[in-house]
């Protein structure tokens, strides 16, 4: 049996786990940091009620809980957690809003980041940075037009392992060569 699932595995296609949308050139050396060893994150109001892309009943501030306990475990790295109304990610640009932004809102600004490519994307991290690799700002978005859950429904996207994908991104992590990992660029749905 558990050959036929890692063959079965290596058949299956893949659609981009996530990406990362630097919003200044990205530096060659060093590599994208915090100043501080304490970052705030906002968790928008929206994931309290979150749009029909991601399944009733769904913990999804749950998901984005333990994704950055994950993180926290296994670096030097504390996540504070504040909530806002804040819906959108900052726009590309120079600089950002000041606030580390986790949405799932359906706005037109979140949806516009997935233009060219809605099916093959499930979340974006957009990440300001200055020229010595700082971050000063990291937001993350679920992509509205594919399906999420916290339970592996068939079909839909892990919101766990989505963000915390995406909250590597945030750390200013790009993506693994090694597949399996959680960095890794491409990852199937669930059942798939």
């Amino acid at each position: 049996f558990t050959l036929a699932v890692l063959l079965a595995l290596g058949q299956a296609s893949f659609v981009l786990g996530g990406t990362v949308e630097f919003a200044a050139e990205r530096p060659e050396q060093p590599s994208l940091r915090w100043r501080t060893k304490v970052v705030t994150v906002a968790l928008s109001s929206s994931l309290a009620r979150p749009a029909s892309n991601v399944k009733s009943g769904s913990d999804l501030i749950g998901a984005v809980r333990r994704s950055l306990k994950a993180w926290e475990e296994l670096g030097a790295i504390e996540f504070r957690e504040v909530f806002s109304d804040k819906q959108s990610v900052s726009p590309q640009g120079a600089a950002g809003d000041g606030i580390n932004l986790i949405t799932v809102a359906p706005t037109a600004e979140n949806a516009l980041l997935f233009a060219k490519n809605a099916e093959e994307i499930a979340a974006t991290t957009r990440v300001f940075f200055d020229g010595r690799g700082r971050i000063s700002e990291a937001d993350v978005v679920l992509n509205p037009y594919q399906q999420f859950s916290s339970d592996g429904t068939f079909g839909t996207f892990d919101l766990e392992s989505t963000l915390t994908h995406e909250i590597g991104h945030v750390l200013g992590l790009e993506h693994s060569p090694v597949r399996g990992s959680t960095m890794y660029e491409n990852f199937g749905k669930n059942g798939v």
